[in-house]
């Protein structure tokens, strides 16, 4: 019964399933799309998971556990560690930095570089079977033979393309800065390139939408954009 005048937007995501507080006065929103934050002492929208597909209504607060149903599976986040830890890193990132802090994480910088070249070192060793080395740019994977993996090993999350590659999301996105795109938008664009082609074919979109881990509803969406 208030004026519609006082309703004030606080959310610019798409594609939302479910909203929920937990009791430590965040706001959890999932979509289509990822999963997403907005703490009570930060009002910007902070990205949890991205790239994942959430089912409507299907998110339960229990104990500080927050349980999140997906298309691929069953997420679980803490709420209490997420607080702690999660948001005030994702706030950090976002905020201007010092001088002082930028000479930090420049030096960071540098020692992730250097990590993330024995990580791919042995990256290349461990998956030698189920990579052609000779596809491999240096140390890097290339585009093209990440969108081979992607669709020859039916992956449908950045989580799930992390575990194939034996790392995990964080140093997944930091590999991913060299082709100037993230993880989650690559691994969009490959599942609805592929989603094409099936469609081309033949196949109809509920089973193309089965194969790459959309529902029917949200693949003919953006498809059509």
């Amino acid at each position: 019964m208030e004026d519609p005048g006082s309703l004030k937007k606080i959310a610019d995501t798409r594609l939302n399933v479910h909203i929920e507080k937990d009791n430590l006065g965040n706001l959890w929103i999932s979509t289509e799309n990822g999963l997403y934050v907005i703490s009570k002492d930060f009002t910007d929208v902070l990205p949890v998971i991205t790239g994942v597909e959430f089912n409507r209504d299907a998110f339960f607060y229990f104990h500080d556990s927050i349980y999140v149903g997906a298309v691929d599976g069953l997420y679980t986040l803490n709420s209490v560690e997420v607080t702690k830890s999660f948001i005030p890193a994702a706030i950090n990132k976002l905020e201007p930095v010092s001088p002082i802090s930028l000479k930090i994480i420049l030096i960071s910088s540098a020692c992730v570089i250097v990590l993330g070249f024995l990580i791919y070192s042995y990256l290349k060793k461990k998956n030698s079977e189920k990579l052609n080395s000779e596809e491999l740019k240096g140390n890097q994977l290339s585009l093209q033979v990440l969108e081979e993996t992607i669709i020859s090993n039916k992956i449908n999350s950045v989580e799930g393309l992390a575990n194939f590659l034996e790392t995990n999301t964080v140093q997944l996105n930091r590999n991913f800065r060299e082709f100037n795109i993230t993880p989650g938008k690559f691994l969009k664009k490959v599942k609805l390139d592929y989603a094409k082609s099936l469609l081309n074919e033949g196949y109809p979109i509920e089973e193309v939408a089965s194969i790459v881990g959309y529902s029917s509803r949200f693949l003919r969406k953006e498809l059509e954009n």
